[in-house]
């Protein structure tokens, strides 16, 4: 995918209306959950927020037509926990 924060980025899950949801990594390499849209690849990825209690990473792995997305997060005192986006 084009326009990667800083290193990698990867694709996991995309709907019918061309949102795409993954992970990328930031200029310290901590990886987060990304968002991209087929209509803009060259642009530059937006980084989901972390949810109320922020992780030291997170990844999103679906996202429905609704913009929903569907991922985790975790950090140094919790292995995972299940987390929600809304692109819209």
């Amino acid at each position: 995918l084009g326009g990667s924060l800083f290193g990698v980025g990867d694709g996991e899950g995309i709907n019918d209306v061309g949102d795409i949801v993954g992970g990328s990594t930031d200029a310290n390499w901590n990886y987060y959950a990304t968002a991209w849209n087929t209509r803009d690849l060259d642009a530059v990825p937006r980084l989901l927020p972390s949810p109320q209690h922020s992780g030291s990473w997170s990844w999103a792995t679906k996202v429905n037509n609704y913009g929903i997305v569907a991922g985790s997060y975790g950090n140094d005192t919790v292995a995972e926990n299940a987390a929600a986006w809304t692109l819209r």
